[in-house]
């Protein structure tokens, strides 16, 4: 009972002490910026559904961008992006899709937004008919946001198969400008 009592005392303790040493909680101002704003309005949204939202800085304002269709993993399921000029979203524009051919076409899945400290902004994303046969996909904008050139595929290892890039975070750029981006597989 005694070295129970003990175990119990010592556990309290430590709980308090560690309870003691959290952060205070962050109010909006002190050095974050904390905002909420709706990007579309919900009564007239432009899709039934989206999805997996990211959000990036630019040189010229934010941009975000999230899939966006009927439903998740509809073929329909497109990358919507809306880019922050003067405090207003603008109108989102789906930017690319899984159109392989004018008689297939696949969803797209989890957009990253990455902003290199020199160089285009980017925009990877998944398509495939589900996870486990996605591939990557890369899309870069020269203008933040408003144009972006043609796909191209990330590619495939043989250990692997397909490269997906960043699936949901996004990447780090190390000092000499290498950029890392986190990845998975979706293989059982």
């Amino acid at each position: 009972m005694k070295v129970s009592l003990a175990v119990f005392l010592a556990l309290t303790l430590t709980i308090s002490i560690q309870a003691e040493e959290l952060p205070a909680v962050a109010i909006a101002g002190d050095g974050a910026l904390v905002s909420s704003q709706q990007i579309f309005d919900l009564a007239n949204k432009p899709t039934k559904e989206s999805h997996a939202s990211t959000i990036v800085e630019t040189p010229t304002g934010l941009v975000a961008a999230w899939f966006a269709g009927t439903r998740e993993r509809d073929p329909d399921v497109g990358i919507r992006v809306s880019r922050n000029e003067n405090g207003q979203w603008t109108e989102p524009v789906e930017v690319v899709n899984g159109v392989q051919s004018s008689t297939l076409r696949y969803p797209t899945w989890n957009p990253v937004l990455f902003q290199p400290t020199e160089g285009p902004l980017m925009l990877f994303y998944k398509v495939g008919p589900n996870p486990r046969e996605w591939w990557g996909m890369l899309t870069t904008s020269e203008d933040g946001g408003k144009t972006w050139t043609w796909p191209t595929k990330l590619g495939e290892a043989h250990t692997i198969g397909h490269l997906l890039g960043p699936v949901k975070n996004k990447p780090i750029q190390l000092a000499d400008g290498t950029i890392l981006c986190p990845s998975s597989t979706e293989i059982e």
